[in-house]
């Protein structure tokens, strides 16, 4: 690991993912680049992966980062949100201890919690907090939703496909985010659900 002091970040890998080809890494690079402008680092290195879903680790780009990883090229791995690494949280916290087995520290800019540099002290218990909580809240969740298409089913509700909004409103969205609309305005402005517009901005 190249020798740095507490006040700069070392060499950076920032890593994008969109899981479509409709979806670009735009909004995320703009976050993290306005992030880290006034943080010193020697070097920055990006790995993008365009239309892959954060559910498989089979991502070229993503497997070159960890192998540089590996190779003691990178001293911090910054990303635009945890669920960029992986769909699962549990997943992607347990490639955080590994990368800080390697001395490699993480940065996600929409998450302070998650922004453990190698000084911290009993970071690898924090993680591993942070993993059984990921791993208990898949399970709630997966119970929930369990629950509720129940009762939907027992008050003969017929489910099927969500409404989906097309690639035009979706622009739209992203360029209202990127202008600084909040997520509240944006789904107002264009009669969609707020659930919608993160769906949209975090995909």
């Amino acid at each position: 690991m190249t020798t740095t002091n507490n006040n700069t970040l070392g060499r950076i890998a920032v890593y994008y993912r969109v899981s479509t080809n409709k979806q670009d890494t735009e909004l995320q690079k703009q976050v993290v680049m306005e992030y880290l402008v006034n943080r010193p680092h020697t070097s920055l290195v990006e790995y993008s992966d365009y239309a892959l879903s954060g559910s498989k680790d089979n991502r070229p780009e993503f497997q070159r980062l960890v192998e540089d990883a590996k190779q003691n090229k990178i001293d911090t791995l910054v990303v635009y949100k945890l669920d960029r690494l992986s769909r699962k949280a549990s997943t992607a916290i347990q490639l955080i201890l590994q990368l800080s087995d390697l001395k490699v520290g993480f940065i996600s800019v929409t998450q302070d919690i998650l922004n453990l540099s190698n000084n911290i002290p009993f970071k690898s218990v924090i993680l591993a907090i942070f993993a059984e909580f990921a791993q208990l809240e898949r399970e709630q969740t997966v119970e929930r939703i369990k629950a509720g298409l129940k009762v939907a089913r027992e008050k003969g509700v017929k489910l099927g496909a969500k409404f989906k909004v097309t690639p035009e409103e979706k622009k739209r969205v992203l360029a209202m985010v990127k202008k600084g609309f909040s997520y509240k305005k944006v789904a107002r402005e264009l009669k969609i659900s707020n659930a919608t517009v993160c769906r949209i901005v975090n995909a």
